[in-house]
């Protein structure tokens, strides 16, 4: 079984602290569920080229690939070991202000949140970000940019979080994606 588990909290107090505690509960019970793994295993394909799009005189590069149950095993894999269990070990950081269309971003293996979309997501919202963030601290990339039209419903980051996102509320807030229609 994975466990979510705060291995290092910057800044987060009070109610902001609990609602983060009570996303990374249903980000555990998620990645557990035998409906995540269906949706993984059945999921495909899986994006993996990364496209620099912002810098034209930088060629595009395939980032490593892995089969439906590779990622499953590296999402459920988590960083470390604890007897039977693993445990997703994530350091976080609250951000000053809103990302505007980021919600947060992943710097040195540290999780941030922009305290305005913090504020504007439901619990269940915030567990696809986290488990979207979280997918970056075990290696996997998406572009950087724009130009890559798949970005946002075939890379790891995003899939893994737009499939918790549909799990957890059964839509998507803000991608839309062909998949979106087999949570309904």
């Amino acid at each position: 079984m994975l466990i979510a588990n705060i291995k290092k909290n910057f800044n987060y107090t009070g109610e902001k602290l609990a609602k983060l505690e009570r996303s990374l509960g249903l980000v555990q019970q998620t990645l557990n569920s035998k409906a995540f793994t269906d949706a993984v295993m059945g999921f495909g394909p899986f994006h993996f080229t990364v496209k620099p799009c912002w810098q034209i005189w930088r060629r595009s590069y395939e980032a490593p690939h892995h089969t439906n149950a590779e990622v499953l095993s590296k999402v459920l894999g988590g960083k470390q070991r604890n007897g039977a269990d693993t445990l997703m070990e994530l350091q976080v950081r609250l951000l000053p202000g809103s990302g505007g269309n980021v919600v947060g971003e992943t710097s040195n293996g540290i999780i941030g949140t922009y305290a305005g979309d913090l504020n504007s997501r439901n619990d269940e919202r915030l567990a696809a970000h986290l488990a979207h963030e979280y997918t970056h601290t075990i290696g996997f990339k998406h572009t950087s940019g724009t130009c890559d039209d798949k970005r946002d419903c075939y890379s790891v980051p995003y899939a893994v979080g737009n499939l918790v996102e549909l799990l957890l509320t059964g839509r998507l807030e803000y991608a839309r994606c062909p998949y979106e229609s087999a949570f309904k």
